[in-house]
Protein backbone atom coordinates (compact mmCIF):
# COMPACT_ATOMS: atom_id res chain seq x y z
CA UNK A 1 0.00 0.00 0.00
CA UNK A 2 1.63 3.71 -0.82
CA UNK A 3 0.40 6.44 0.57
CA UNK A 4 -1.42 9.22 -1.32
CA UNK A 5 -1.27 12.26 1.69
CA UNK A 6 1.32 13.35 3.30
CA UNK A 7 2.19 16.36 5.76
CA UNK A 8 5.51 17.87 4.26
CA UNK A 9 7.58 20.79 6.21
CA UNK A 10 8.94 23.34 3.65
CA UNK A 11 12.44 21.90 4.48
CA UNK A 12 11.33 18.67 2.70
CA UNK A 13 9.45 20.08 -0.32
CA UNK A 14 12.64 21.53 -0.80
CA UNK A 15 14.45 18.13 -1.16
CA UNK A 16 12.20 16.40 -3.36
CA UNK A 17 12.06 19.62 -5.42
CA UNK A 18 15.88 19.60 -5.90
CA UNK A 19 17.12 16.38 -4.59
CA UNK A 20 18.75 14.30 -7.46
CA UNK A 21 18.14 11.03 -5.12
CA UNK A 22 14.27 11.39 -5.35
CA UNK A 23 14.77 10.65 -8.82
CA UNK A 24 15.22 6.89 -7.69
CA UNK A 25 11.81 6.92 -5.88
CA UNK A 26 8.58 5.72 -7.15
CA UNK A 27 6.42 9.00 -5.57
CA UNK A 28 3.40 8.65 -8.11
CA UNK A 29 1.25 7.56 -5.66
CA UNK A 30 1.59 11.00 -3.70
CA UNK A 31 -1.54 13.03 -4.57
CA UNK A 32 -2.47 15.51 -2.19
CA UNK A 33 0.70 16.87 0.08
CA UNK A 34 -0.08 19.79 2.55
CA UNK A 35 2.80 21.80 3.62
CA UNK A 36 2.54 23.85 7.02
CA UNK A 37 4.85 25.91 9.34
CA UNK A 38 5.40 28.90 6.68
CA UNK A 39 4.23 29.48 3.18
CA UNK A 40 6.14 28.24 0.18
CA UNK A 41 7.67 30.63 -2.45
CA UNK A 42 6.28 30.22 -6.08
CA UNK A 43 9.09 28.59 -7.55
CA UNK A 44 9.66 26.06 -5.21
CA UNK A 45 6.01 25.14 -5.26
CA UNK A 46 6.10 25.04 -9.17
CA UNK A 47 9.11 23.29 -9.45
CA UNK A 48 8.19 20.26 -7.05
CA UNK A 49 4.38 20.10 -8.70
CA UNK A 50 6.11 19.68 -11.85
CA UNK A 51 9.22 17.33 -10.77
CA UNK A 52 6.28 14.65 -9.21
CA UNK A 53 3.93 15.51 -11.35
CA UNK A 54 1.17 17.19 -8.78
CA UNK A 55 -1.63 18.82 -9.21
CA UNK A 56 -0.56 21.70 -6.50
CA UNK A 57 0.43 21.34 -2.97
CA UNK A 58 -2.42 23.00 -0.35
CA UNK A 59 -0.73 25.23 2.03
CA UNK A 60 -1.41 26.39 5.62
CA UNK A 61 -0.15 27.94 8.70
CA UNK A 62 0.04 27.33 12.14
CA UNK A 63 -1.88 31.53 11.99
CA UNK A 64 -4.49 30.32 9.55
CA UNK A 65 -5.56 27.79 12.54
CA UNK A 66 -6.11 30.93 14.81
CA UNK A 67 -9.16 31.95 15.73
CA UNK A 68 -10.19 35.58 13.68
CA UNK A 69 -11.34 38.17 16.05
Amino acid sequence: MQGTFSLLAPPIVNFLANDPMVDQFDLSSLRDPYSGASTLGKELTEKMVQRLKLDGIRQGTCHSLLPQS
